[in-house]
């Protein structure tokens, strides 16, 4: 893929992009089966995430897997801890200062195909760095959005409900041209939630898509950064309607009104498989339930819970992101080690389960003396 960097221009030329209708989607979250993961997955695979003394990884928010290794953002420390594929600790590339060359808010990040993308909002910069950590260059950028994508024909920029270019959320950058693809709803203006999954690029469709935190919608790219699809959930009763939205805005009598209710507030992830879409729905105050699309988008099955029949372990499943069409779940050490003791403490375990090299077994024995620490477990889940 070929990427570009860009630098202030003094006239910039705008345009605005048509927007496309939604595709409706409705989803009966009362209609509901209990699914085995065998039905979607192959494998788990375990990995820990082995953080050193020296390097404190505070609040890890956004984790981005590839072939080069495990990517995590800090964001109370505003650094970017780089691991290799097996979890060993590589290099950080940390936030330093307001120099040339050095950024003081980790506010997204974005990995290409040899080089890695910082957004520093509070500097209003770009920065490039190789996958090393060595600084490459830098340019300066007009707004404060929240996610970046610089896809192969533009940078993408989500501003959420805080517009800054006229009123669009979304606003693609190619050279020295504006584009405004997506318009705010104006009674949102304000409203934000915080954004941790941004753009999400899906290598084996060649798209990428953005979850927008203040609905139910999806956003479909080509990999150009032109909007292909708009796709956008109808939960029914389950609802929290526009006006509702507006109402309570960001108060403390949302989350009551919400639980008390079981309405889905936004989506919790929507993930691209190999051949169809995975979205983690949560009704606030119930379990999560996961909608499983096929690739055409047309039908569904709506899962109350999985049934891990692969190993056994029966841990929280909120899946945060995807490389390959392979999902990926991350949570800390102390909270992985309560439900393995939970899934298997007492419980007899067969020779050949617990021998497995690659098991889920061998990788807690090989742990368990470090699960106590401010660490980090990774768990990939191989799509069939």
């Amino acid at each position: 893929m070929k990427t570009y960097f860009f630098c202030i221009v003094l006239v910039v030329f705008f345009s605005c992009t048509k927007e496309i209708d939604k595709e409706k989607i409705s989803i009966n979250l009362n209609d509901t089966k209990d699914l085995k993961y065998s039905e979607i997955f192959q494998s788990f695979e375990y990995i820990y995430l082995q953080i050193p003394d020296s390097v404190p990884l505070i609040n890890p928010v956004k984790l981005t897997i590839n072939e080069f290794g495990i990517f995590v953002q800090d964001r109370d420390q505003d650094n970017l801890l780089i691991f290799s594929s097996s979890g060993k600790f590589e290099r950080i590339i940390k936030s330093s200062g307001p120099g040339p060359g050095e950024f003081l808010n980790l506010e997204d990040f974005q990995i290409l195909l040899d080089e890695i993308l910082i957004l520093d909002n509070n500097l209003k910069k770009l920065i490039k760095f190789d996958l090393l950590g060595r600084f490459k260059e830098e340019s300066k950028i007009e707004f404060h959005p929240y996610n970046i994508h610089q896809s192969s024909n533009r940078l993408l920029m989500y501003f959420a409900n805080r517009p800054e270019y006229k009123n669009f959320s979304i606003v693609g950058k190619n050279k020295n041209e504006l584009s405004g693809m997506k318009k705010v709803k104006e009674e949102f203006i304000g409203i934000n939630y915080s954004s941790t999954a941004g753009f999400l690029k899906d290598d084996l469709r060649k798209k990428i898509f953005l979850k927008l935190d203040t609905s139910y919608e999806v956003v479909i790219f080509d990999e150009t950064g032109n909007i292909e699809n708009e796709i956008e959930f109808d939960f029914g009763r389950y609802n929290f309607s526009d006006q509702k939205r507006k109402e309570f805005g960001l108060s403390p009598e949302r989350y009551t009104y919400l639980r008390e209710n079981n309405m889905v507030e936004n989506i919790f992830s929507f993930l691209p498989l190999k051949s169809n879409f995975l979205a983690t729905i949560v009704q606030i105050g119930l379990k999560a339930k996961y909608v499983i699309l096929n690739e055409d988008l047309k039908s569904y099955t709506v899962a109350s819970k999985f049934i891990n029949d692969i190993d056994n372990f029966e841990g929280d499943f909120s899946p945060i992101s995807q490389f390959n069409g392979n999902i990926i779940l991350s949570k800390d050490s102390r909270s992985f080690q309560k439900e393995y003791l939970k899934s298997f403490g007492g419980k007899s375990i067969s020779s050949n389960d617990f021998n497995k090299p690659d098991g889920i077994h061998q990788f807690y024995k090989k742990n368990e003396h470090d699960f106590q620490n401010d660490n980090f477990v990774v768990i990939k889940a191989k799509v069939r």
